[in-house]
């Protein structure tokens, strides 16, 4: 098919194999022919080795051309239906597709359906730097093995063990441009050690790119014990006074649940944000999720410049899902359920914390000033804890 290639390497496509002319339609081809000459006699199970395209081109018909000894006279024709090109499974890359905001976490998820493969290649969009080989910016979340190997241009991560057939999940720091790129797609590509693709999703959609002063998310936790309840502080920083948004989304981890008793559970953390009159501004319906709602009387408020957090009780899983993120959503609209869907203006995501992990003003040093406690995504540390 068009896009298709015969593997040309030094293994040859094949067993008795040579990879031949191309033609104008941008179909390879390929010969399969006896090294002595003699007749062909067994042409059941003739196995060919071939390069996949990135996507799954306009035909996936294959051709066959049976051709006689001597002057390869063709003696007859053949076709077949082919098959449709896969992109890797479960790939997600979660950003916060601000305007020019930096050192931001974003989150790339993929599932290997093979044991093999050591190397993830990331190649992003035009205008955004990727972040992975300074201190602190790979966050493997769910990569085995010890630190991994991390080079930023190309970005390149190379861990210590073969991936094996699982779900994965890893944070890098980004860099975004102010405008929305026009190539505005991502690519995946595991490797293994001999650079031979594994599995790949090519041109995953990026998102559009919106101007808005919201910075520094914040994630802290009291504890993290397995199966025991904790205590989680997160957050934003806005720059600017900001309108526009009805409510804030949170959404926890797999396999995390909040909590949640009674609605003074939920603790807005910074009065200056203002949330729904009464007591039912938190929606807690959902264990996997938390929704605060905007004051929308007469039309709406803005939101002021500040550091705006929410603390509730989450009960720690057993063990650590593969997709230990969090994220902070602003929507345009109280009906948004998730960090993807129409009504949501950007999402943050957050690397999760590991268990038996201490929270960040647990392991500073104790002469360190109280205004530096909690840890943010990225961009350093929040200047005042509210």
């Amino acid at each position: 098919p068009p896009e298709f290639s015969f593997d040309d390497s030094a293994g040859g496509c094949g067993n008795m194999c040579l990879p031949g002319e191309s033609f104008a339609t941008n179909r390879k081809t390929a010969t399969i022919a006896s090294p002595t000459g003699e007749p062909l006699t067994q042409l059941q199970g003739i196995q060919v080795r071939v390069l996949t395209p990135e996507q799954t081109p306009s035909s996936v018909t294959w051709y066959v051309e049976g051709r006689g000894q001597g002057a390869g006279t063709t003696v007859g024709w053949g076709e077949g239906a082919g098959f449709f090109v896969t992109q890797m499974a479960a790939t997600n890359v979660m950003y916060p597709a601000v305007a020019t905001v930096q050192q931001a976490q974003i989150v790339f998820t993929f599932a290997l359906n093979v044991n093999a493969g050591n190397q993830i290649n990331i190649v992003a969009p035009p205008g955004f730097i990727l972040t992975c080989s300074t201190e602190g910016a790979l966050k493997q979340i769910s990569l085995p093995g010890g630190k991994p190997n991390c080079i930023d241009d190309p970005l390149q991560i190379v861990v210590d063990t073969t991936l094996t057939r699982d779900q994965y999940a890893f944070a890098l720091l980004v860099d975004l441009p102010p405008e929305t790129p026009a190539a505005n797609t991502f690519s995946i590509i595991i490797r293994d050690l001999d650079n031979n693709v594994v599995d790949a999703a090519y041109s995953i959609q990026g998102k559009p790119i919106v101007a808005i002063p919201v910075t520094r998310p914040y994630l802290f936790w009291s504890q993290s014990e397995p199966g025991q309840r904790t205590e989680v502080t997160i957050g934003l920083e806005f720059t600017l006074t900001t309108e526009g948004v009805k409510a804030v989304l949170i959404m926890l981890p797999e396999t995390f649940i909040h909590d949640v008793q009674t609605p003074t559970d939920v603790q807005n953390m910074n009065k200056d944000f203002r949330v729904a009159a009464g007591s039912d501004w938190a929606d807690t319906q959902y264990t996997d999720r938390i929704k605060i709602a905007l004051d929308d009387s007469g039309g709406g408020v803005d939101i002021d410049p500040g550091v705006y957090r929410f603390k509730f009780p989450v009960l720690v899983p057993p063990s650590m899902p593969n997709s230990n993120y969090w994220s902070i959503s602003l929507c345009n609209d109280r009906d948004c359920q998730q960090p993807d869907d129409r009504y949501i203006i950007v999402s943050f995501p957050i690397a999760g914390f590991s268990l038996y992990e201490l929270p960040p003003e647990a392991i500073r040093p104790p002469n360190m000033d109280r205004e530096s406690r909690g840890s943010t995504a990225g961009g350093g540390f929040i200047a005042t804890l509210l």
